[in-house]
């Protein structure tokens, strides 16, 4: 309780600092919409879209079953999860994020390919076990940039070190219990039932 009260003052002067990243990263933001670079993208966009400005592959009309496509993509894509989540507790948080973002593939195209499946169940099951591993693994990678920005605003500013240190501390506990719950994360993906 005593070190939460000292630390108390330069929490806030923390919270100030990530408040004027924030508002920086805003303003960036900002300037990049109002472009007219950005303006031209958009309503050339907007033109090709309304316009249906597009042509089609040349194999694009190849003759096929959509339920074969789409279990040729689904084992593809369930096939590069297992691979980028194998040994998730010793991956670093880059290797994490590229498996959320395997989860994320594989997530959205089991959405959109589920009602060419009779075993809906099944499919509801796999989608929402790949949602609930994915939203895990985004409060990892969210703790990761959150780490990476308290250590970036305390290399810029000695006065923070007493909170940088403190929320870095309650980042590494965080993580730590993530890396305790990764094996089974793993094992939970290998024995996932498939729908197709």
């Amino acid at each position: 309780p005593g070190a939460m009260t000292e630390a108390a003052p330069e929490l806030s002067t923390l919270r100030a600092a990530v408040q004027r990243h924030r508002d920086a990263g805003y303003e960036t933001a900002r300037q990049t919409l109002q472009n007219e670079a950005t303006t031209i993208f958009v309503d050339d966009l907007r033109h090709a879209v309304t316009t249906r400005d597009w042509h089609a592959a040349p194999d694009a009309e190849t003759v096929g079953s959509a339920r074969d496509f789409a279990k040729t993509t689904l084992a593809r894509l369930r096939k590069r999860v297992l691979r980028k989540s194998r040994h998730l507790a010793t991956r670093t948080a880059e290797e994490r994020h590229a498996a959320r973002i395997a989860l994320k593939k594989a997530r959205y195209a089991a959405e959109f390919f589920e009602s060419l499946f009779e075993h809906r169940r099944v499919a509801r099951d796999f989608i929402d076990s790949l949602a609930q591993l994915q939203d895990v693994l985004g409060a990892d990678n969210d703790l990761a940039a959150a780490n990476l920005l308290i250590t970036h605003l305390h290399a810029n500013d000695a006065s923070l070190t007493l909170a940088a240190g403190f929320v870095c501390g309650w980042f590494a506990h965080a993580a730590r219990d993530g890396v305790a719950h990764a094996r089974a994360r793993e094992k939970r993906l290998k024995l996932l039932k498939t729908f197709w």
